[in-house]
């Protein structure tokens, strides 16, 4: 295991582990821990997907003189994040890597490498509650609670998140307070690793352009190039605007239609499936109930109502999620984000 600043094993009882990527946010996390957490012994972890950075890590960690460990996860990586991307692309699914990344591998990885007593950190713009409860960031345009829709409660239940009260303006007064060497530039990676490139390994071959009549319109570069709600790159030539509306596997076709009739790409309600809830120690609703929802990462969290899919539909987390008015562009595979007022109640993945 790689090792930077001072000497580095396992973090020792009452210590701070800081998850640090050698970006600007999480630069910022490890600072408010080391300001507001000085009793602790604070070590940073840095998880090496095999996309990222290490020696970027290096620099913010030796910056803080703090003793930074270096893990592999790039065979995890592979198969719990970016093979599961693939698949569903290849399905016709809209795949949400980063959401299923901080539960299948970044929060994993940080419980296993801390003692039971050991505070976790994150970069996340988000906030923690009470008994492990998670808070939208005060600064609603980088809030990043959507991510964390499908974190482990226990996990959270030791995680604190420094970025939540700050906002990017505040980061960056911060980072050049004390000298760091981020600017304006420095900001959140939207996704880590070459996902659009990578689709030619599961490409389903070309097929049918349609139209909503079924009238072929062209031919496609393979289901796994295009989501439900896309305008850009469709592969046909109409002289006016359109979208996908449905991706349909069985007959390797796409549907496309013209903008700005939208009325095929709204929804009234959806399937949720696996749903993971952080609320009530994690005991799955029974009954129906209100909650705030959000289906797409930068989509404002929108009334709804959750309510078991059917008899014994709890047990594996089949809901059924009804919007108070009709949604756009929700995509199955993507994942929706419950909230109660302003905290995470949990998500789960979109189905048909």
């Amino acid at each position: 295991m790689p090792e930077s600043g001072r000497e580095c094993g396992r973090p020792s009882k009452g210590s701070a582990v800081v998850a640090i990527s050698g970006g600007l946010d999480s630069a910022i996390a490890l600072d408010s821990v080391l300001r507001d957490h000085a009793g602790r012994d604070v070590r940073a972890l840095f998880l090496d997907t095999g996309f990222s950075d290490p020696d970027a890590a290096r620099r913010v960690a030796d910056f803080f003189d703090v003793p930074l460990s270096v893990l592999d996860v790039r065979e995890s990586f592979r198969e719990q994040v970016i093979d599961y991307s693939l698949e569903a692309l290849s399905r016709g699914l809209t795949p949400n890597p980063c959401a299923v990344c901080n539960t299948r591998i970044k929060f994993r990885a940080l419980s296993d490498f801390a003692e039971s007593e050991d505070l976790l950190a994150t970069g996340h713009y988000a906030r923690a509650g009470m008994e492990g409860s998670v808070l939208r960031a005060l600064d609603s345009e980088r809030d990043q609670t959507y991510f964390l829709a499908l974190a482990d409660l226990n996990g959270l239940r030791r995680t604190v998140f420094p970025m939540g009260a700050l906002s990017r303006k505040l980061a960056l007064g911060r980072a050049r307070e004390l000298g760091l060497w981020f600017d304006e530039s420095a900001g959140s990676q939207d996704l880590c690793f070459p996902l659009a490139e990578m689709r030619r390994e599961v490409s389903t071959g070309p097929g049918p352009i349609l139209d909503r009549e079924g009238t072929r319109l062209g031919t496609h570069r393979g289901l796994e190039n295009y989501t439900i709600g896309q305008r850009r790159g469709l592969g046909v030539s109409l002289g006016f605007r359109a979208f996908v509306s449905s991706v349909d596997r069985d007959s390797n076709s796409i549907t496309i239609e013209p903008e700005p009739g939208q009325g095929s790409l709204t929804r009234n309600r959806c399937t949720l499936h696996r749903l993971n809830w952080l609320l009530d120690q994690g005991a799955l609703p029974l009954r129906e109930m209100e909650v705030m929802s959000q289906v797409r990462y930068r989509r404002r969290p929108a009334p709804a109502l959750l309510s078991p899919a059917g008899r014994g539909s709890t047990e594996d987390g089949y809901y059924v999620l009804e919007f108070s008015s009709p949604e756009r562009a929700v995509a199955p595979g993507q994942i929706a984000a419950l909230y109660v007022d302003d905290r995470l109640a949990g998500g789960g993945f979109i189905g048909i």
